[in-house]
């Protein structure tokens, strides 16, 4: 009803990755930031990140980040840039990108929708900062155990619980909480295959059989969209 509003085609092609269909992903992404490439794009410039990462395209998402921070300096770009950095590899500038995106959240105490803790502390783990890691990865725990508590029926809680318990090691508390996320109909297995949370168990035989359950899920919705 309105072909010049930006939002429904992020929408389209945020259901095209999830899909597998990278390609038109991609086209509808950048058709929405022709429409909008400032205020409020950064998700979509995410988005497209992630579709570059798992097309093997690094250093077309890394170029992307100079557009993310040219929309302002606010934890969410900031944020945005680190998942971008922590997804290509880039481990020393997302550490920055994340840290400074905390460091400027007057809500980061209570906001649950921030993800840096989980990418720093992960980050901090790796430099052998085990304490200081902790401190971030417990604070992130806690703020999505507290969503669950209030009842959220978000997958993205038990998804990032998942992931909290993969950096730190405990196998089966994440193999858990995934399930309970899959349970809820996540099906967004790129993060697993490409992203950084589950680096040490990309070759796990039981991580690897959620993939491709839910894999299968993505494929059998996508040839039913296809028949339509």
């Amino acid at each position: 009803m309105n072909p010049k509003l930006w939002i429904p085609y992020q929408i389209i092609g945020w259901i095209y990755r999830l899909l597998g269909d990278l390609p038109s992903a991609e086209s509808w992404f950048l058709s929405s930031l022709e429409l909008n490439s400032t205020a409020y794009s950064y998700d979509t410039y995410e988005l497209l990140a992630y579709t570059y990462v798992a097309q093997g395209r690094k250093q077309e998402a890394i170029n992307l980040i100079p557009r993310v921070l040219a929309i302002g300096e606010e934890p969410r770009t900031l944020e945005v840039a680190g998942l971008i950095s922590h997804y290509v590899g880039d481990v020393l500038n997302a550490k920055k990108y994340f840290l400074r995106s905390i460091n400027i959240n007057e809500a980061y105490k209570d906001d649950p929708n921030t993800v840096s803790p989980i990418g720093l502390g992960q980050i901090l783990i790796e430099e052998g900062k085990k304490v200081d890691a902790d401190v971030y990865l417990s604070h992130a725990m806690n703020v999505n155990l507290d969503q669950i508590a209030k009842g959220t029926q978000s997958y993205e809680r038990s998804f990032y619980i998942a992931a909290i318990h993969a950096i730190r090691g405990n196998r089966d508390q994440s193999l858990f909480w995934l399930q309970k996320a899959i349970d809820l109909n996540w099906v967004d297995y790129a993060h697993i295959v490409y992203g950084p949370y589950f680096v040490k168990y990309k070759t796990d035989p039981d991580f690897l059989e959620k993939v491709e359950f839910v894999r299968s899920k993505s494929d059998s919705m996508r040839q039913k969209a296809e028949e339509y």
